[in-house]
């Protein structure tokens, strides 16, 4: 499967964030939507090779995994891979709205 072009991502719909988002979770959720499961060392080199802008460190990206994994929205245990939950392709696709989501980490 080709990897989508990152910047025409939102075309699925439209997408409600919730405050505690920041601005790489979204491309964090994208990346592993195209390219499957992902450490965070290579979601931040798959951000960089796909140009968004900005550039992130490995540290950045694995807390940005960490908050997403707190809410549901990606498998991530710490250690290995991140992977996209189902929970996290229906806030991509626009169907869930992540103001909704509570954190699973107590």
């Amino acid at each position: 499967m080709a990897a989508r072009d990152l910047r025409d991502a939102s075309a699925d719909g439209m997408r409600r964030h919730a405050e505690w988002m920041g601005k790489a979770d979204d491309r964090i959720l994208e990346l592993l939507r195209a390219d499957g499961p992902a450490t965070p060392r290579a979601l931040r080199d798959g951000m960089a090779a796909r140009g968004t802008g900005t550039v992130y460190r490995r540290t950045d990206v694995e807390r940005r995994c960490e908050r997403l994994a707190a809410h549901g929205l990606i498998a991530f245990d710490g250690y290995g891979p991140c992977e996209l939950t189902p929970l996290g392709d229906r806030y991509l696709r626009g169907d869930l709205d992540a103001n909704e989501l509570d954190r699973s980490d107590g």
